[in-house]
């Protein structure tokens, strides 16, 4: 009996295009995840392209920061959102997991790390990184 696999299409939204190269080789290594659509900003989007999931870097588009992550979640309420980002773990990912997105990750991240976040976060959980997991804690005990 064979199953078919049906991939979650990705939307990425990054600035620098290599960013969409990166992301497409890694989940060419997995059949769960496809990246079906790249912007460079988020004045291109509309409701009709319908992602599973999106990736954003969190400086890219016109619509700046925290506001872009709310923009989102309103156009693809059943998309979650992860950041895949420069921007330093320690002083963004809080404010991004508060604002909607459902995971954070830093650019440097191994194909493994991504991976377990795109699947963690499209089984409607909440990804971070160990070491975010660590500091998070660190903070309410």
């Amino acid at each position: 009996m064979n199953k078919e696999i049906i991939s979650k299409r990705i939307l990425l939204i990054d600035d620098h295009p290599v960013c969409g190269c990166g992301l497409s080789r890694v989940t060419e290594t997995n059949d769960n995840f496809t990246l079906a659509y790249y912007a460079n900003t988020d004045a291109t989007l509309t409701e009709d392209i319908n992602p599973d999931i999106i990736v954003l870097e969190i400086s890219s588009g016109n619509n700046q920061g925290l506001a872009l992550i709310k923009g989102l979640r309103s156009l693809y309420p059943k998309a979650p959102v992860l950041i895949l980002s420069s921007q330093a773990e320690s002083v963004f990912a809080g404010r991004c997991l508060k604002a909607g997105a459902k995971g954070y990750v830093m650019k440097n991240a191994d194909e493994t790390e991504i991976l377990e976040a795109l699947k963690t976060i499209s089984n409607g959980k909440l990804y971070t990184s160990p070491s975010l997991k660590a500091q998070l804690l660190n903070q309410i005990s």
